[in-house]
């Protein structure tokens, strides 16, 4: 774009009368329709389209501009134009940029979101596991109880003592179930 308002600018000098300036404008205007690079054709398309469109603007300013105390500045309306194009594109590459480097941050944090999710899954699994142990235990210790109970009913004193205490090992295993809220 700016080489292209460089060039525009050479070929319509400030030496030019006003009838050989709109004429030049004329002759760039047509000019750019049969511009052929080898960059993509639609950025081609792009900057010969928003040239035309500048000079075609300076073009019909030019009659406006010869009267006014803006005549020696020249091509006022090409400059705002262009430079407004390529500040809007250097504007685009920049908000590009910073939402490649966004979209590379979703990504991280989507990864971080599926480990954690594996993470719980073995979590859960291992918490399944550990219940079913716990539920196994309970009833092996219910099992005790009751055995140590008829003995206790027919054995009293020593017994007594040392069922006493197995209960009270028995109480401590459900507080802890109780506490860790299993089943």
């Amino acid at each position: 774009m700016t080489r292209l308002k460089g060039e525009v600018s050479n070929l319509v000098g400030p030496d030019r009368g006003l009838v050989g300036r709109i004429r030049d404008f004329q002759a760039v205007h047509g000019a750019l329709d049969g511009v052929q690079v080898s960059q993509p054709a639609a950025l081609v398309a792009q900057v010969t389209q928003t040239v035309q469109q500048a000079v075609a603007m300076q073009q019909a300013f030019e009659p406006v501009q010869a009267a006014t105390i803006a005549a020696g500045d020249g091509g006022i309306a090409l400059n705002a134009l262009t430079d407004s194009s390529v500040q809007a594109s250097t504007d685009v590459g920049a908000l590009k940029s910073q939402v490649t480097s966004i979209q590379s941050k979703v990504d991280d944090v989507g990864a971080q979101v599926g480990d954690a999710h594996n993470r719980l899954s073995t979590l859960d699994g291992r918490v399944a596991e550990a219940s079913s142990t716990l539920a196994t235990v309970t009833s092996s210790v219910s099992s005790v109880s009751n055995q140590v109970t008829k003995l206790q009913e027919r054995y009293p004193g020593s017994v007594k003592q040392s069922f006493l205490e197995l209960k009270g090992a028995v109480l401590d295993v459900q507080a802890i179930k109780t506490h860790l809220n299993l089943p």
